[in-house]
């Protein structure tokens, strides 16, 4: 573009400076939506449309004839082949289906040159767009950038005050091969009684906030203390009152953090929110999911609530439009096994230990979503 020249004015004087788009000749891709156009010679005002995504890959605009394209992905979503049903092209020609482009990665994402037509389509590791324009060589991931060259993001993480022990540059938490970073969903751990891991990784034994993760295929987690303050707040935290009303407020004033990092400019979010409680936990969920409504989240950004042998079931009722299941043994001396008024009871007869601790749900894990799901007949069935 044209930049004007400095000039000096005398006192008063306005001087407006006006581009015109015929003077601007260059060529380029714009987005809309799921939409892909190239911009031809200036003439912006009339772009083609080149593209059409969805989920699974892409209707192309060849010569006025319309190609489907699909991908093949690998279990972290990277596009492996791009295959293209046979079509016909304008005059009547038949053309056959083809694999239009194969593409091998190194562990962090970037591509081995020797991959077939690697600039046919650039959306690869995960499913992002691959900008190598100039030599950019970066993945766009929405917020960020990532560079694959060095298997990590090129600015801090929005959210690294959270996760102290990892870089906030780091990507996968440095393991790209089993992890994917996404970009859609949050899960929001919230504890029971303890004394002094409350909001924090530790309380949850045996790594059974990682296994909850890989199940449901979502690294992006929150830690937050459903007994605001363990043993240490005895005897006023033993009231389920008063943890849904502590639960609430830390709602409302969670909402504005969530709302800030995660709503987009055309007011979707970049991620839904998942609940995993324990104990405590349960009723504390239930004030923080009312304060996240009354702090101005969505109701259907709240994907589901899945509480682990709640404490005091009968004084608590799931969140109307929230869908909650409950998992509760029946030896547990603690929390007993009552069924919370508007949950899923799910069944936990095969746990060998019908204890109260975390750690004896294990097993329960997989009966949670894996990846995309849909509610049929009150029920989570993956799709």
């Amino acid at each position: 573009m044209i930049t004007p020249l400095v000039i000096p004015l005398a006192k008063d004087t306005v001087c407006k400076w006006t581009y015109s788009s015929g003077l601007v000749s260059q060529t380029g891709t714009a987005y809309i939506d799921n939409l892909e156009y190239q911009i031809n010679y200036g003439n912006i005002q009339s772009p083609q449309l080149l593209r059409v995504y969805n989920s699974e890959g892409y209707s192309a605009n060849i010569n006025a004839s319309w190609a489907f394209n699909y991908y093949r992905k690998d279990h972290l979503g990277n596009i492996r082949e791009v295959w293209r049903a046979a079509y016909v092209r304008a005059g009547g020609t038949n053309i056959a289906a083809n694999t239009d482009q194969r593409t091998q990665y190194y562990p962090s994402g970037l591509p081995w040159a020797e991959g077939q037509n690697p600039s046919d389509q650039q959306r690869k590791f995960n499913g992002k767009e691959f900008d190598e324009m100039s030599g950019y060589d970066t993945y766009d991931y929405g917020a960020r950038g990532y560079y694959p060259a060095l298997g990590c993001f090129q600015s801090l993480d929005p959210l690294a005050e959270k996760y102290y022990s990892i870089s906030p540059y780091a990507y996968c938490r440095g393991n790209p091969v089993n992890m994917i970073d996404p970009d859609g969903k949050l899960v929001i751990f919230i504890n029971g009684m303890n004394n002094g891991s409350g909001g924090k990784p530790k309380y949850w034994e045996k790594e059974f906030d990682k296994k909850v993760m890989n199940q449901i295929k979502d690294w992006n987690a929150d830690y937050i203390d459903g007994s605001y303050g363990g043993v240490k707040s005895l005897p006023w935290n033993i009231s389920a009152g008063s943890r849904t009303d502590v639960g609430e407020e830390k709602g409302k004033e969670y909402a504005l953090y969530y709302i800030f990092a995660f709503k987009n400019s055309d007011g979707s979010f970049k991620e839904t929110i998942k609940i995993i409680t324990h104990s405590m936990g349960a009723a504390y969920a239930k004030g923080f999911i009312k304060g996240l409504i009354k702090g101005g989240v969505p109701l259907d950004q709240i994907e589901f609530e899945a509480d682990f042998a709640p404490f005091q079931p009968k004084k608590q009722k799931a969140i109307k439009g929230v869908y909650t299941v409950q998992f509760s043994h029946s030896n547990d001396k603690i929390a007993g096994n009552e069924k919370i008024e508007g949950a899923k009871f799910m069944d936990t007869s095969t746990d060998k230990d019908q204890d109260h601790g975390i750690n004896t749900y294990l097993n329960d894990v997989q009966k949670l979503p894996s990846g995309k799901y849909k509610i049929v007949d009150n029920n989570l069935v993956p799709f």
